[in-house]
C-alpha cells in the first residue's frame, strides 16, 4: 500500500510540474483545456447520433413487426408499386422487368440476366402482400444479349446485406459491437489459456472494428506511415514505335 501511495504521489507531482511550469505551463494548460473541450464535444455528438439511430431502428422494427402481425391485403396498384420499388434496388436493368399484380399474385414479365433471375423471384416472393409469383421473364446468359441494352454494363448490385456485413456501420451497431467486445475481453480472465486468449483476440478485434468503423483487413493491411513507395522506372517504352523516352517529372 505504501508503494502504491508513493507511486501515486510521484505521478501527481510530475503532472503538477508539467502543468505549472513557468515557461510552458500556460501553453500546456491551454492545450489540455482545448483537448478536453474537443473530446467532450465529440462524445456528445457520438452519444446523440447513437441514441437517435437506436431509436429510429427501434421504431422501424416495431412498425415492421406490427405490419407483419396485422393482415395486409393491399390493392393491386399498391402491390405493384411496392414490388417495383423493391426490385429497383436489386436489378441492374430494372426497366426491363414489367410487374403486374392481381389478387396477391405478382406477374413478372420482361428480361433479366441469368445471374439475377433466381434472386429476383426469391426477392419478390418475400415482398409483403405477395402470395404467389408467376414468372414469365426471359432469362439471358449474357447481359449484352438483353434487348435494348448497350455497353458499358453496370456491375452487379450486391442487394440488401446484413448490417454487420456492410463496410460502414451505423452508430448504434458500433456501440453494440464495442460493448459486446469489451464484455468478451473482460470475461476472458475467467477462462483457460487457450479459450481466454481466443476471447481476448475476438473482443479486441470487435472493439477495434467498432472504434475505427472500417474493416479489420483494411486496417491491418494499410501501409505504415513513412514506408517507401516504389518509384516508377525513369524510362518507358513508347506504345507507338517502341522507342524509349524520358518520363516527365
Amino acid at each position: 500500500m505504501q508503494k502504491l501511495a508513493s507511486l501515486a504521489g510521484a505521478v501527481v507531482g510530475a503532472g503538477l510540474m508539467y502543468a505549472l511550469d513557468p515557461t510552458s505551463g500556460s501553453r500546456r494548460r491551454a492545450l489540455a483545456r482545448d483537448q478536453l473541450v474537443s473530446a467532450k464535444r465529440r462524445l456528445h455528438d457520438a452519444t446523440v447520433s447513437t441514441w437517435s439511430d437506436a431509436r429510429n431502428r427501434g421504431h422501424g422494427l416495431w412498425a415492421s413487426l406490427r405490419a407483419r402481425a396485422a393482415p395486409d391485403q393491399p390493392t393491386d396498384d399498391v402491390l405493384e408499386q411496392r414490388i417495383r420499388s423493391s426490385i429497383g434496388r436489386l436489378l441492374r436493368f430494372p426497366r426491363l422487368v414489367k410487374v403486374h399484380a392481381h389478387d396477391a399474385m405478382a406477374i413478372l414479365e420482361g428480361a433479366v440476366p441469368a445471374d439475377e433471375a433466381a434472386a429476383l423471384i426469391r426477392h419478390v416472393r418475400a415482398v409483403r402482400g405477395v402470395a404467389e409469383v408467376e414468372n414469365r421473364v426471359d432469362v439471358y446468359e449474357r447481359p449484352e444479349d438483353l434487348p435494348g441494352v448497350q455497353p458499358p454494363f453496370p456491375p452487379r448490385r450486391p442487394g440488401p446485406r446484413f448490417q454487420l456485413m456492410q463496410r460502414n456501420w451505423a452508430p448504434s451497431i458500433r456501440a453494440l459491437v464495442g460493448a459486446l467486445g469489451t464484455v468478451l475481453f473482460l470475461a476472458a480472465s475467467r477462462r483457460g489459456l487457450v479459450v481466454g486468449s481466443a476471447m481476448r483476440l475476438i473482443g479486441a478485434l470487435a472493439v477495434l472494428r467498432a472504434a475505427t468503423n472500417e474493416p479489420i483487413e483494411d486496417r491491418l493491411g494499410r501501409q505504415p506511415r513513412g514506408a517507401e513507395v516504389p518509384e516508377e522506372p525513369e524510362r518507358q517504352l513508347s506504345e507507338s514505335d517502341g522507342r524509349s523516352y524520358q518520363a516527365p517529372r
